[in-house]
């Protein structure tokens, strides 16, 4: 068959021909990257370089969460929601972020990327449990220097209006607005 022929020619092309491989920094960055991945072990604590020099690191997670990431749960969840075919490329599809304090993107079927996250440790906890599962189930969670790491900000404080604490005042409906009566 022809077309099984140039398929296999296509597998057998070196790699280290490749005019783009080594070309520039980026691709070093993407190496390293792959690098970390492929070192990660299910719940220890990582560190990623991120946007604007700063650093996000990933704290470790207990038994518990590791058994929490390893269940169908979670697989369906990213299928399903993050990774919802009509969703795919919109940013924070599920409507998380307020509840989460990171936006993923989903790129493709398997692939996400964490556009912003809230420096924050139960923010951070739970990105830890979203990278873990995503490294359990096969799926790939970029944070990298494209992630915007942004600082923990308190809830603005509002000072109460005393007038708005007191109910309003209601006034008894008004019957006869035109002066006449109707039957």
């Amino acid at each position: 068959m022809p077309g099984k022929k140039h398929n296999q020619k296509r597998h057998d092309i070196d790699s280290t021909r490749s005019p783009l491989l080594n070309a520039n920094e980026s691709s070093s960055r993407l190496e390293s990257l792959n690098i970390t991945m492929k070192d990660y072990t299910l719940g220890e604590k990582i560190t990623f370089d991120v946007a604007n020099g700063k650093k996000i690191t990933l704290p470790e997670l207990n038994e518990e969460q590791i058994e929490l990431v390893q269940k169908e749960v979670c697989i369906e969840y990213m299928r399903n929601a993050i990774h919802h075919p009509n969703w795919v490329g919109w940013p924070d599809a599920t409507h998380d972020y307020k509840n989460v304090g990171f936006v993923l993107q989903a790129l493709n079927h398997n692939t996400a990327r964490v556009l912003l996250v809230i420096d924050d440790a139960p923010v951070l906890d739970l990105l830890a449990l979203q990278y873990g599962a995503y490294r359990h189930w096969g799926y790939t969670l970029h944070i990298d220097e494209a992630t915007v790491l942004r600082p923990h900000l308190p809830p603005p404080e509002y000072e109460e209006d005393e007038t708005a604490a007191e109910p309003p005042q209601q006034t008894a409906p008004k019957t006869d607005l035109l002066g006449m009566e109707v039957a």
